[in-house]
C-alpha cells in the first residue's frame, strides 16, 4: 500500500495540504519537482505532531547540504 493515511496537517493550530507544502518545498533552489514528499508523524511520548519532509535530490554532498538549508528557510503562509 502507498499514499497518505490524511491530506490535512495540524501545524500551530493550522490546517495545512500536504500538497501545499510540497509545492513550497518544489520552490526551493535545486529542488525538482514531483521529487519531494510532506507528511505527518507523531514521535513517541510527543504531544504534537510534526513535519516530516522526504526528498530525493541528485548532486554533490554539498549541493544537498544547501537544498536542505533552502528548505529549512521556508516558511509556509496560509
Amino acid at each position: 500500500m502507498s499514499g497518505r493515511s490524511k491530506d490535512i496537517l495540524f501545524v500551530n493550530g493550522q490546517n495545512l495540504y500536504a500538497n501545499d507544502l510540497e509545492a513550497v518545498v518544489s520552490r526551493a533552489p535545486g529542488m525538482e519537482k514531483r521529487k519531494v514528499a510532506v507528511c505527518g508523524f507523531r514521535p513517541p511520548h510527543a504531544g504534537h505532531d510534526a513535519l516530516l519532509l522526504f526528498l530525493q535530490a541528485r548532486g554533490t554532498a554539498e549541493e544537498a547540504a544547501l537544498l536542505r538549508a533552502a528548505c529549512d528557510r521556508l516558511r509556509v503562509v496560509t
